[in-house]
């Protein structure tokens, strides 16, 4: 026999399913929203909008007077206390105290709905409940990069009184009408990145990440808890666990992560970027009309770090033992240097090299191959304060080094500076320009030598030089041709008869084997076209150094097959370096060469960025084309205008830079149209079919679930492939449904709470039937029915409640309301209650007169992170201006709470708060008394009262009360303030007064 006992808790759950059975279908909250007449009153006189009515009433029946009419300093710092989360400017409660006009107090409520402060004051709160912060949380708690545009939607949306249907439309599925950043609500929540590789583990934590967004979205909007039917129909409710799965069809296709966030105004920003590039296509045909300078067939552009193999190389005598990178930006010697008509461009490529220290040594030789008379330009790595001031450049006639009668000087350099001369010494990896050196004869075998001076302790760096015919170049730089490109690159050069093609790469962008997508040979054209002849349907054979082995994508049948991309290509055997040959069916005159990585632009990889192109004439080999007369491949120096214009007279070189200028400027204007900030806002999928999970399990799945919401409150009717963005839609839809008896009641609901410190429900986010009935049921439809009237308008419920009666009773106790009703919840005065952390911290700054209101953007650090994977975060001790910012724009860091504030019982952000606690405990005064924070404010403050009225004790006294209580003192108040300050200083009152409750409270 079971004793009765053990039988209670089967008794009780039986009990409860039969409660919900019983019950559920006349829940209050689930009733449709009606619209009550207020009730008749004795005190008609009293009332001053219909909410009144509906206190009132309910104060008579139980026999309590309301409270008088607070005095209009209390109702003005009230008023900015509770719309804005700051205390309001001293002038402005002046006048409204001395404003003898009708509707005054209107004029106030209407002036504090308009400010931009009451957005972000508003957004606070809504923050709260979709746990917003910008980092991951979990054991990683990794920064969320893009997180902060959900955070500026918000404000702007309370601050435009966004319609609530559309407020919550947009977070649900904004990316279909262009609320990108709205949907970071679905995505605000934690997020383990760290994914298990363990199948059943990683769909565990996918089932956990839907169930926050179930739990939010239900929460948030609807005020029903329907994630407790995950695991089994809900135990007080009416929602199943088929319900449960149903809703997370919905949202199935939701994703953590970033997308483009687009403007507000997509179709003008096509509109100017459609402008604009038509503006550079004209300047460009512009430039493109200045007479080109002749690229000369034998230069040659030598490059540090160079690969022995082919003509164009360096021997290093020394070892490379660091490398410089060009800071990014424009200025002289960085990345993208532009040059002038005088001066070339960062040639510099991937940065100088560094070499070993080695006193009175040759330490880097550059082999440039070419024959003939030729002018010289050298560069290196400039910018620091420990480069050689000795470097010595030397032309070596026979090109070897252990023979040194042949040589000549060619400069000695001090590295520290750029090639004019110039000593800048910035401790930054610079480049030093082009030095001309001279014009000299040089033979195929003359080389270049770089060595060091007597220093022991100073670096040699080595960076490109440039050889180039006498007749083709000037003092500011030789002719070059753009850099190699990874699509096509079509190679020019008098025709020639020939009988074979061949290109040889001796260096690519990677460690990897060249690949080439095809290589072609055109012949002149003339009126009836141009031939290629490299063509295997037009008879052409192909041979190699080598083919990549067993893909069928790389061929050497694919180098002269006319199709293009990556999958009909051809790659060496050899890494780095590699040769292809293609024999024409006869011999054949040519005029170019095209050739390319991949032309369908898909792959950059395996491109070769060093190279000879050379054809079988009569005579032989004849090298026709290569790389060395090039740009050092990465450098982009298309509006250079050394390159460009250096070759031109002075009138036509100056109306050239005019042209580059407005190119220049143009092309930014381009970049910044096209570019779309990346919002952690949601990425969204197509979703496989949602199933039933047999207690939960992501092991147990049963059967297929149709998106919907849940049954009692009425069907979306979809199908299980319905497309993703039109479930979310349509969830919204049903959310925002006039018939829903629950979205209207549980907003305005919230909306009370913030006004008055409780809700009408004191259970914001649960009316179910674990949540508490509304203490006026009443006023909570009548509100409900007037919000969806209104068109959804936040700010009209607002208005109501602040011109009421009701809330702008004095607070101050009295002996009968306290016996009746203690917990104020019949409103008899209105409800003191300490500021939340964040009003506390921003009404310090704005009393000490350093709070900064700039809006928007990239949040303030509150925490030093460290630098690991696994981040943790401690408390800044010291801010900058930017750390005086409204609290609002903290960056928040999930499980951490500021080192000051946090103890004011702010969220962490790991779950939704509907509303925060209120405790007291001695930490809190410890802080607010002795944090280095208040101090540093509190000195701060002192500095405004001198400032404000001089050095007389009892003026720095009343002002130092005006500002911080938006009153003068007392005369025992003034009396203990003049003593105070001369026993302890001005700081000290400050400190006081930051700490008195009268601050820290709501009047």
């Amino acid at each position: 026999m079971i004793h009765p006992i053990r039988r209670l808790p089967c008794l009780v759950v039986l009990l409860a399913a039969t409660a919900v059975t019983a019950q559920e279908a006349t829940h209050w909250s689930l009733q449709p929203v009606s619209r009550p007449k207020p009730p008749a009153v004795a005190d008609a006189e009293w009332v001053r909008t219909p909410i009144d009515r509906f206190i009132l009433g309910r104060l008579e029946r139980e026999g309590i007077r309301p409270s008088p009419r607070a005095e209009r300093v209390d109702l003005a710092r009230r008023m900015g206390l509770v719309m804005h989360g700051l205390p309001p400017a001293h002038d402005d409660v002046t006048a409204f105290v001395d404003d003898g006009r009708g509707h005054a107090f209107d004029r106030v409520v209407d002036q504090a709905l308009a400010s931009p402060r009451y957005g972000e004051r508003w957004a606070r709160h809504w923050l709260d409940i979709v746990r917003f912060a910008e980092t991951n949380g979990f054991e990683t708690n990794l920064p969320r990069e893009g997180a902060w545009p959900y955070r500026d939607w918000v404000i702007r949306a309370f601050n435009e009184d966004m319609p609530y249907d559309r407020f919550v439309t947009a977070q649900l599925a904004g990316d279909m009408y262009g609320d990108d950043a709205a949907t970071g609500f679905l995505v605000a929540g934690p997020w383990d990145n760290v994914k298990s590789v363990i199948p059943e583990v990683s769909a565990a934590q996918r089932a956990d990440e839907l169930a926050d967004m179930i739990n939010v979205t239900s929460t948030a909007f609807l005020g029903m808890t329907v994630a407790c039917a995950r695991c089994h129909d809900h135990k007080f409710d009416q929602v199943t666990q088929k319900d449960y799965y149903a809703m997370q069809g919905t949202l199935a296709g939701v994703q953590h992560g970033q997308r483009p966030l687009r403007s507000r105004d997509e179709d003008g920003v096509k509109e100017k970027l459609e402008q604009v590039e038509a503006r550079i296509k004209a300047l460009t045909a512009s430039l493109n009309a200045f007479p080109a300078r002749g690229i000369p067939e034998r230069t040659a552009v030598i490059i540090d770090e160079e690969a022995a193999q082919g003509p164009v190389s360096i021997t290093a005598l020394a070892k490379f033992t660091g490398h410089g990178d060009n800071p990014a930006g424009t200025a002289r010697g960085r990345k993208s240097d532009p040059g002038d008509l005088q001066r070339a461009p960062n040639l510099s490529g991937r940065g100088y090299s560094v070499l070993d220290r080695m006193p009175n040594r040759d330490l880097l030789v550059y082999h440039p191959n070419v024959t003939g008379r030729h002018r010289i330009w050298i560069s290196w790595g400039a910018g620091w304060h420990n480069h050689a001031q000795d470097a010595i450049y030397l032309l070596d006639a026979d090109g070897d080094v252990k023979t040194t009668n042949d040589r000549i000087q060619l400069a000695v350099v001090d590295q520290r500076g750029f090639a004019d001369g110039t000593l800048d010494i910035k401790n930054q990896a610079l480049w030093s320009g082009l030095k001309d050196v001279g014009v000299h004869d040089l033979s195929s075998t003359s080389s270049i030598v770089l060595r060091s001076g007597p220093s022991t302790t100073s670096h040699v760096t080595a960076d490109v030089v440039i050889v180039a015919p006498e007749a083709a170049s000037s003092s500011a730089v030789a002719a070059l041709r753009d850099p190699v490109r990874s699509d096509r690159n079509i190679e020019g050069f008098a025709p020639v008869r020939a009988s074979a093609l061949r290109f040889t790469a001796f260096a690519t962008n990677t460690t990897y084997e060249p690949c080439i997508d095809e290589l072609e040979a055109w012949t002149p054209a003339t009126d009836v076209g141009s031939r290629n002849v490299a063509l295997a349907s037009a008879g052409a054979k192909a041979t190699s150094s080598g083919n990549y082995a067993n893909n069928p994508k790389h061929k050497l049948e694919h180098i002269n097959d006319g199709q293009f991309g990556n999958p009909r290509s051809w790659i060496s055997d050899t890494q780095g370096t590699g040769w292809v040959q293609v024999d024409f069916a006869e011999p054949t005159v040519i005029d170019r060469v095209a050739w390319g990585r991949d032309q369908t632009k898909k792959f950059s990889d395996r491109l070769a960025t060093r190279y000879a192109i050379e054809v079988l004439t009569d005579a032989g080999w004849v090298q026709v084309a290569s790389s060395f007369s090039r740009l050092p491949f990465g450098v982009d120096a298309s509006a250079a205008p050394a390159l460009r214009l250096g070759h031109l007279p002075a009138d036509q070189g100056e109306e050239g830079l005019r042209l580059i200028a407005q190119r220049t400027a143009a092309r930014a204007d381009a970049a910044r149209l096209r570019k779309r900030p990346q919002v952690y806002a949601g990425r969204f999928v197509q979703p496989e079919p949602t199933r039933f999970l047999h207690r939960g399990e992501v092991t147990a799945p049963k059967e297929e679930v149709t998106p919907n919401i849940p049954a009692v409150l009425g069907s979306l009717k979809l199908a299980s492939d319905t497309p993703e963005s039109a479930r979310r839609e349509a969830l919204a839809r049903a959310i925002v449904d006039k018939s829903n008896p629950l979205t209207a009641r549980v907003m305005v609901n919230r909306i009370w709470l913030h006004h008055f410190g409780e809700g009408l429900v004191d259970t914001p986010s649960d009316f179910g039937r674990m949540g508490t009935q509304p203490s006026h049921p009443e006023l909570l439809d009548w509100l409900a029915a007037e919000f969806m009237e209104s068109g959804w308008s936040v700010k009209h419920i607002q208005r109501l409640i602040l011109r009421s009666a009701t809330w702008a009773q004095a607070s101050t106790p009295r002996p009968k309301g306290l016996r009746v009703d203690a917990d104020t919840r019949l409103l008899w005065r209105f409800p003191p209650r300490r500021l939340e952390a964040e009003a506390i911290r921003d009404a310090v700054l704005s009393v000490s007169g350093e709070l900064d209101l700039k809006m928007g953007g990239r949040g303030f650090e509150l925490f030093e992170p460290n630098g690991n994977y696994v981040r943790f975060y401690d408390p800044r001790k010291v801010f900058a201006k930017d750390g005086f910012r409204r609290m609002v724009y903290a960056r928040v860091i999930r499980m951490e709470k500021d080192g000051t504030f946090g103890a004011f019982d702010a969220p962490d952000a790991g779950q939704s708060c509907a509303e925060r606690t209120r405790s007291t405990t001695a930490l809190q005064c410890l802080n607010l008394l002795n944090a280095p924070f208040m101090t540093r404010r509190a000195d701060a403050f002192a500095k405004r009262v001198s400032k404000d009225v001089g050095a007389a004790l009892p003026e720095q006294v009343r002002r130092a009360f005006v500002l911080a209580f938006l009153r003068a003192p007392s005369e025992t108040e003034l009396r203990g303030g003049v003593r105070l300050v001369t026993d302890h200083g001005l700081p000290a009152l400050c400190r006081v007064l930051l700490n008195a409750n009268e601050f820290l409270y709501l009047p």
